[in-house]
């Protein structure tokens, strides 16, 4: 494949080879930067299939092919925030009612 524009191409067409050049070229990296950022194993690798799933989906709306990776990145850093935010709102009810006296 080699160019973005290549894989690209091939990502759209759901070609065997494109993907597996996508996964060996970009997935060390989406890993580490969500693990960097989640510092969870488990949920980094989440954050990582939502991101591919959402390549998958949306690649017929990236405009410019030679922009993959900035597209990439973007929706990878979507992902780590979208995750971040729901983790914000989970409380558990220890921490609700700590020091509370319920009756």
């Amino acid at each position: 494949m080699g160019t973005a524009k290549s894989l690209v191409c091939g990502l759209r067409v759901h070609d065997e080879q494109a993907m597996i050049e996508f996964y060996s070229r970009y997935m060390p990296c989406m890993y580490s930067y969500a693990y960097g950022r989640i510092r969870d194993e488990a949920s980094a690798q989440d954050v990582v299939h939502n991101s591919v799933l959402a390549v998958v989906y949306s690649i017929g709306q990236l405009n410019d092919d030679e922009k993959f990776d900035a597209w990439l990145w973007a929706i990878v850093r979507h992902e780590v925030v979208a995750f971040l935010r729901t983790q914000q709102r989970v409380v558990s009810l220890s921490d609700l009612f700590a020091g509370e006296s319920i009756i």
